[in-house]
């Protein structure tokens, strides 16, 4: 069986989304300690959902995706070259799309008051 969050970060990890986060692609739910926005762009996700089947030969989880910037033009810029690296592209294993072709909602966290993008999207996993 695949490791779908292992599949999931390389597939999020294109050459145009690590030049602007480096190695900050993380599975949450929450920042790694030490994080703040002043080291870079960021990216959070967790799996929110999919099949308990295993077994299948294509695994779908659904992410919430939270990216994580200076300022609302950082989070936005990071969310579209997101959009343009990962949108019905793929490594041959995963393949990640939005769940809505609408902008992402910016929130704020509520302890440290940092400002992210916050987006759904959907992986499709080869399971073999």
């Amino acid at each position: 069986m695949v490791d779908p969050i292992a599949a999931i970060i390389t597939a999020m990890s294109t050459p145009t989304v690590t030049a602007l986060v480096s190695n900050r692609v993380w599975v949450g739910p929450d920042l790694p300690q030490g994080y703040t926005p002043d080291v870079g762009p960021a990216i959070l996700f967790v799996i929110r959902g999919g099949g308990f089947d295993y077994t299948r030969t294509i695994l779908s989880p659904s992410l919430y995706v939270q990216l994580y910037g200076t300022d609302e033009g950082v989070c936005i810029d990071l969310w579209r070259t997101c959009c343009d690296a990962w949108m019905d592209r793929g490594n041959g294993v995963t393949r990640l799309r939005p769940d809505s072709s609408a902008m992402p909602r910016l929130l704020r966290t509520q302890t440290t008051l940092w400002l992210f993008a916050l987006s759904g999207w959907t992986a499709h996993i080869k399971n073999y």
